[in-house]
């Protein structure tokens, strides 16, 4: 079984057909996204019409529940001033954009999935098994025993917008980065490819060309504040590291939320 990893999409529709197109041209059994599809760029509608009618499997991220249950904006520590005020406007226009046909699927998302194959777990989730909007760096520390506490042999997280893949043993961590807005220097959109056979797990990081000033230039069109389209043209720079912050969880709506499926040879 080939499983192609897609994340954190953010509206971005050319770098997400770019990606599809990749993943079109490899053996690939199923697609998996974990999450956030929507806020930063002006084709939400068109991402999720498009992962819906391309049926894959996906999961809720921190901006997906956002969006679907109408959630304060809390503003994060790690932000400059500037960063603050663009989330804002960027997330409140996908409030008022995002139809309520969209708003209820994403709010019918699940919040992780297990799939069990060849004695295999593999447990897919947002950010971690403990939070939807947890950040989990490659050099975090508590890797290997978030990997250990959910009893699984390959944990599969989004959020960060940075891939990786970590080794523990026979086991893994694997971050595919983000489709439509990577925080890697190329800026280009990156998904992982995890085979599974024989008891035996790969994983490697894909990453893929897509018109990056197309994007850019339907921000500046658009009411999403010209921040995000600086960003994807490198005119703003990030951290590879940033700091770990975690929002208090009453905040956010629970929902029951994980579902588990066997997948037979």
């Amino acid at each position: 079984m080939r499983l192609a990893i897609i994340s954190d999409i953010h509206g971005n529709l050319p770098a997400l057909r770019a990606v599809l197109n990749d993943i079109d041209s490899r053996a690939i059994d199923q697609i998996v996204c974990l999450g956030d599809l929507v806020d930063f760029a002006p084709w939400p509608n068109e991402v999720i019409k498009l992962i819906r009618k391309s049926k894959i499997m996906t999961i809720m991220g921190n901006h997906d529940e956002r969006i679907a249950f109408d959630l304060p904006i809390v503003p994060l520590s790690k932000h400059s001033k500037k960063e603050t005020i663009a989330r804002e406007q960027a997330i409140n226009h996908s409030k008022k954009t995002v139809t309520e046909e969209n708003k209820a699927y994403l709010a019918s998302l699940q919040k992780s999935i297990i799939i069990e194959y060849q004695n295999l777990i593999l447990h897919f989730t947002h950010a971690s098994p403990e939070s939807i909007d947890e950040y989990l760096y490659e050099d975090d520390e508590s890797l290997e025993e978030r990997l250990l506490s959910v009893n699984t042999d390959v944990l599969l997280i989004g959020h960060t917008h940075l891939s990786y893949i970590r080794n523990f043993g026979n086991k893994k961590v694997v971050n595919p980065g983000s489709v439509g807005r990577s925080k890697e220097p190329d800026r280009k959109a990156a998904y992982s490819i995890v085979g599974v056979t024989l008891n035996t797990v790969t994983a490697e990081i894909v990453k893929v060309d897509y018109p990056i000033s197309e994007t850019a230039n339907a921000i500046y069109n658009s009411d999403i504040p010209d921040f995000y389209a600086d960003f994807l043209l490198r005119k703003y720079i990030t951290t590879a590291s940033q700091p770990f912050y975690q929002v208090d969880s009453n905040t956010y709506k629970t929902v029951i939320s994980t579902i588990i499926i066997y997948i037979t040879a």
